[in-house]
């Protein structure tokens, strides 16, 4: 029988210690040369926390990789499919390349463990279907790159989890349709790319929850509809791209509640018609592109509530003629392209604007293009200078600043068709909105034949009367103001706190606290 002694235990004590050192040391070698193994074929920095593999003509994603990389780079090669578990205990690794490879499959639970992830490109590859929960457990994922592949359809859960995506970019595949609730969950999304695809139809809702959504890219592709809720939700959408598709009309109120947008492109598309309040609802946009299309005529309410637009782009269309006071409601305007519009003959609206804004605001406006004269000779747009009433053009530009209107004799008399200052106002609920245009005495008068034009003087000023739609279509109320009107104007029976209106005469204030519906007001002054 073995006994046990004092220098036996002793000698199992060491010797155990030296197999578990033995051991340790061969766990560490054997991570080592892991992490020299995948070096060697690929270049790492000195902490393996960046390994880029790109250019090796690999045909599979090389292992085992270091825990504790963070970047790595698999672009530019022959991996075609990606399989399960491909990147588990990678728990550190924040941006993932593995574009321009010919992956045509991506099996179920190839990036679980991916937790800290924040950019994943997958671009320039053979894509065709993505299944549902592809993506699942990337929820710290900010970009997601799934542009050039084969993408037909996308799947209604497809994008789910994907709560802190900012940035999806599904360009130049071949999607037609976009479901709706697609991007369901992608609350905090920022910039989305759909162009180069063959979308024809967008339904009504597809775009909901996406509150955030700043950039909204659809150029190049089939659309040949805007359908009136499309952009529905999208109120801090800052750019809309829908260039190169086949839209022909525009029809009103498309883009409404689209207030945050400043740059819309609507360039080389098929637009022969823009309908009055087309662009309703676009009071900060700053730049409108509608150039290569066929506009063959430029009318008068075109452009109006468009109260920033800078730069307006109208260049290389059939226009022939542009109307007297096309170009008033602009009063940002700095820039308005007009080249390659070969059959449009000069007029006196343009010049004069130009010349009004200078003497007025100090404001140089640049208006680039030429136009016909009658014999035929082309000049610069700005160069004509036929223009015999040049007081009758100044007049029709104070619509431009239509404040403390006056009302006078020779209005209800309408002599003649000398241009006149059209003040409307349209409320709804608590809301009251102010919309300026001009018309002529006897224009005014026919759009409100049914009520009765009459001046009526107030010690707080004059006015025009009022005519209304809806169920107040038999009511006529007398309103007058001496200087220009708040935009917001929230009433007693709505809340009880008011805003102080001081701009307003009381006879206005009075008249609107009792209204209920939908009440518009015009002024012939």
């Amino acid at each position: 029988m073995y006994k046990s002694t004092p220098g036996n235990m002793f000698h199992h004590v060491v010797s155990y210690r030296r197999s578990l050192v033995l051991i340790l040391c061969t766990i560490l070698f054997l991570e080592t040369q892991a992490d020299s193994d995948i070096c060697k074929i690929c270049t790492c920095n000195s902490l393996t926390t960046r390994i880029n593999c790109a250019r090796r003509n690999l045909l599979s994603i090389p292992q085992p990789i270091p825990t504790n990389v963070e970047y790595l780079y698999l672009q530019w090669n022959n991996i075609e499919t990606i399989k399960e578990g491909a990147f588990t205990g990678l728990s550190n690794l924040k941006e993932l390349v593995l574009g321009a490879n010919n992956i045509e499959t991506i099996k179920e639970g190839a990036f679980t463990g991916l937790s800290n992830l924040k950019e994943l490109d997958l671009s320039k590859n053979k894509i065709s279907t993505i299944k549902d929960g592809t993506f699942k457990g990337l929820s710290n994922l900010k970009e997601l790159n799934l542009g050039n592949n084969k993408i037909s359809r996308i799947e209604k859960e497809m994008f789910q989890g994907l709560h802190n995506l900012e940035e999806l970019d599904l360009s130049k595949n071949k999607i037609s349709t976009i479901k709706d609730g697609t991007f369901k969950g992608l609350s905090n999304l920022k910039e989305l790319y759909l162009r180069w695809n063959n979308i024809s139809t967008i339904k009504e809702g597809v775009f909901t929850g996406l509150s955030n959504l700043e950039t909204l890219r659809l150029s190049n592709n089939k659309i040949s509809r805007i359908e009136k809720e499309m952009f529905q939700g999208l109120h801090n959408l800052e750019k809309l791209y829908l260039s190169n598709n086949k839209i022909s009309r525009i029809e009103k109120e498309l883009f409404q509640g689209l207030h945050n947008l400043e740059k819309l492109y609507l360039d080389n598309d098929n637009i022969a018609t823009i309908k009055e309040g087309a662009f309703t609802g676009l009071s900060n946009l700053k730049e409108l592109r509608l150039s290569y299309n066929k506009i063959s005529r430029i009318e008068k309410e075109m452009f109006e509530g468009l109260h920033n637009l800078e730069k307006l782009y109208l260049n290389s269309n059939p226009i022939e003629k542009y109307e007297d006071g096309a170009f008033l409601f602009l009063p940002s305007i700095v820039k308005i392209y007009l080249e390659y519009n070969k059959l449009m003959k000069c007029g006196c609206h343009l010049p004069a604007f130009v010349k009004y804004i200078k003497e007025v605001y100090n404001r140089t406006v640049a208006v680039f293009g030429t136009c016909l004269e009658g014999s035929g000779k082309r000049i610069p747009i700005l160069d004509y200078s036929q223009c015999q009433n040049y007081s009758l053009f100044q007049r029709n530009l104070q619509c431009q600043t239509c404040s403390g209107i006056i009302c006078n004799e020779e209005v209800t008399s309408c002599p003649g068709t000398e241009p006149v200052c059209r003040f409307a106002i349209s409320m709804n609920g608590a809301k009251l909105k102010t919309e300026r245009s001009c018309s002529t005495y006897r224009k005014c008068v026919e759009a409100m034949r049914n009520n009765t034009l009459t001046c009526n003087k107030r010690t707080n000023g004059t006015s025009c009367t009022g005519c209304c739609v809806g169920h107040l279509c038999n009511k006529n109320d007398f309103i007058g103001w001496t200087k220009s009107l708040v935009f917001r104007l929230i009433f007693k029976k709505f809340n009880e706190y008011k805003i102080p209106a001081e701009n307003i005469s009381r006879a206005i204030e009075h008249d609107l606290s009792t209204v209920t519906g939908t009440f518009r007001v015009e002024d012939c002054g």
